[in-house]
């Protein structure tokens, strides 16, 4: 019982320092560290809990904050790509097509035009 305390304990931590740091926080060992403990162990326990390892919980975070911006704001690609924390816009951009099955600006497209 106190193990699956702990668990959820870290679980809901590490959601709430996603939310906090996640333009600056792409390693999951940055997330382990601020919880002291190995990394392995923080993405063992959110992976038993939500299903999801870690380095996808700080992908979507980082997804739904550029979705948000592409819908609310007219800034380009590049400009939210930066915003939301990847030096590589090319990259964001493959990763939001990855995760959403659609780029950046059929997105903004689809939803808001």
């Amino acid at each position: 019982k106190e193990k699956e305390n702990r668990s959820i304990i870290i679980k809901e931590t590490f959601i709430k320092l996603t939310k906090e740091h996640f333009k600056t926080w792409k390693q999951p060992a940055q997330y382990a560290s601020a919880l002291s403990i190995s990394p392995s162990h923080l993405n063992d326990t959110v992976k038993s809990l939500t299903g999801s390892p870690v380095s996808i919980h700080i992908q979507e975070a980082s997804i739904m904050e550029a979705k948000r911006l592409l819908y609310f704001t007219d800034k380009n690609v590049k400009e939210i790509a930066y915003e939301v924390g990847y030096d590589e816009p090319v990259y964001f951009g493959k990763l939001f097509k990855k995760v959403t099955n659609l780029t950046p600006l059929e997105f903004r497209k689809k939803f808001r035009d």
